[in-house]
């Protein structure tokens, strides 16, 4: 009898304990988010996100910086990051390359401009006969001036020439006169740094908003994807990344002048006053949803006739943008 009362209440202790732990509150579990982005103002709303710890103290994330498309492949085929801001048709490259990833958002960005330091050029037919500079043949810069002037009453391949030249160095030579350099064509931050420095050069056309003018809709500059396997473990991220982003987007575009500084902070060596000037510039702002895919594949379609292995030969199917709810 007295081994029955023993046993019973060591099992009624047991059950006690176990309750008890049951009871307990879970700690919470950190996840993690890693998005590895451009050198160029339109990452500041990650460094805003990131500092301001907008997804929350029970998300790690963190930013890093990639030079190269490829280098972003790199990271994204090793699991290093979870997530990359790349510009559209670089995303569109990476997944018609097969990787397992898809597009979360796009953003329109004002950074291609046409500029001149000659006052009689001020429309498409004053660049008759003119050689135009630019960055390399078959770059962004390069397409969004050709798909325009296609557009114009001039013809880009027999009406102009062009001088194809790495950005940097065209910056160097525009703001020290060094060649005799008319008209040029090239994107921010070096469109602010050139202005700055140069009083006599104007721009001529801002080329996002000839974009629009001709295609209905801004540049679609950029978009963030992300890996797959990624999304399948963490189905509730998109909407809150997506949220937070555009919550940044309209805090950098309302606070210019802090955000540079922030900018200037993890993107050394730009200027936070030139840096400024680019995101006023930029007017960057998020595509809606339901246009995302219209928007992109029109855009693509121009890059398969211009370049096509800057898309990777062939537009992206429905499954690059599936996670935004497209069939």
């Amino acid at each position: 009898m007295k081994k029955i009362i023993v046993l019973l209440v060591i099992l009624s202790t047991l059950v006690l304990l176990f309750t008890g732990c049951s009871n307990q509150p879970e700690e919470n579990v950190t996840k993690t988010l890693t998005i590895s982005t451009s050198f160029a103002a339109n990452s500041i709303p990650f460094f805003y996100m990131l500092e301001e710890k907008t997804l929350g103290d029970d998300i790690d994330f963190q930013v890093n910086i990639h030079k190269t498309r490829d280098e972003a492949t790199a990271k994204i085929l090793k699991s290093e990051i979870d997530m990359a801001m790349l510009s559209a048709q670089e995303a569109a490259n990476m997944y018609n390359k097969e990787l397992d990833v898809k597009l979360l958002n796009a953003t329109y960005g004002a950074t291609f401009f046409l500029l001149s330091r000659n006052d009689a050029i001020n429309d498409y037919t004053d660049l008759i006969g003119k050689e135009i500079w630019t960055s390399v043949k078959g770059g962004p810069v390069s397409f969004t001036l050709n798909q325009l002037l296609l557009n114009s009453t001039i013809d880009p391949n027999a009406d102009v020439s062009y001088k194809f030249i790495n950005l940097k160095e065209l910056t160097q030579l525009v703001i020290n006169d060094l060649k005799d350099i008319e008209v040029f064509s090239t994107r921010e931050p070096f469109v602010s740094k050139i202005l700055a420095s140069s009083p006599d050069i104007k721009i001529v056309y801002n080329l996002d908003h000839e974009w629009e003018r001709v295609f209905g809709n801004r540049i679609p500059l950029s978009g963030v994807i992300a890996r797959n396997d990624y999304l399948e473990d963490n189905q509730d991220m998109y909407v809150l990344f997506n949220s937070k982003y555009d919550e940044a987007i309209k805090w950098i575009n309302d606070n210019p002048e802090e955000a540079a500084q922030l900018g200037a902070k993890y993107l050394e060596g730009l200027n936070s006053k030139i840096l400024e000037k680019s995101i006023i510039n930029m007017n960057l702002e998020m595509v809606e949803e339901k246009n995302i895919k219209n928007e992109l594949n029109a855009y693509f379609s121009q890059w398969l006739e211009f370049n096509p292995e800057m898309v990777g030969k062939k537009l992206p199917d429905s499954d690059f943008y599936s996670i935004i709810g497209e069939d």
